[in-house]
């Protein structure tokens, strides 16, 4: 039985370090990136961005774990969504990139996403600020909300 463990995480480790291999090209990993951002595969996402960019997956995956059984449910419909990119065009700067797409989740409408990647070490990792989450540069598909959130009508 042991021997079928120590397979299966053998395999596992397999497919997951051929399924975050930087290509060298910044429209490859921004594409890896964002479809396992939109599954909430923040480990793999996490691999292919900057430092930075794992502190803020890190919080994005503490906020996920505690949203009781809504959020669960969220969480296993992300991982069942097919997501397609088309129109995938970086602007390289030296050592920057930015890349802009068009993004479609199942059963959502589809929408323009954009990216920030630095190449650092020969490699295009995706750099995430704070700043990105609250309206700058790069975005973030939607993460499960908070099903204690409450919204405050407007007052005309």
């Amino acid at each position: 039985m042991k021997k079928v463990i120590k397979f299966a995480v053998l395999i596992l480790a397999v497919v997951a370090f051929n399924a975050c291999k930087n290509t060298g090209k910044p429209e490859d990993v921004a594409e890896t990136f964002y479809k396992h951002l939109t599954k909430l595969e923040y480990d793999e996402a996490k691999a292919i961005g900057t430092e930075a960019t794992g502190k803020m997956l890190d919080m994005m995956k503490s906020m996920t774990t505690m949203g009781g059984d809504e959020a669960k449910k969220q969480m296993e419909e992300a991982k069942k969504a097919e997501i397609k990119i088309e129109g995938m065009k970086c602007e390289v700067k030296e050592d920057k990139a930015l890349c802009t797409f068009k993004a479609t989740i199942t059963g959502k409408d589809s929408k323009e996403e954009k990216l920030d990647l630095i190449k650092k070490d020969g490699k295009w990792l995706v750099d995430m600020k704070k700043e990105d989450s609250m309206g700058g540069g790069a975005t973030t598909p939607e993460t499960p909300a908070d099903s204690t959130a409450t919204t405050t009508p407007e007052v005309k």
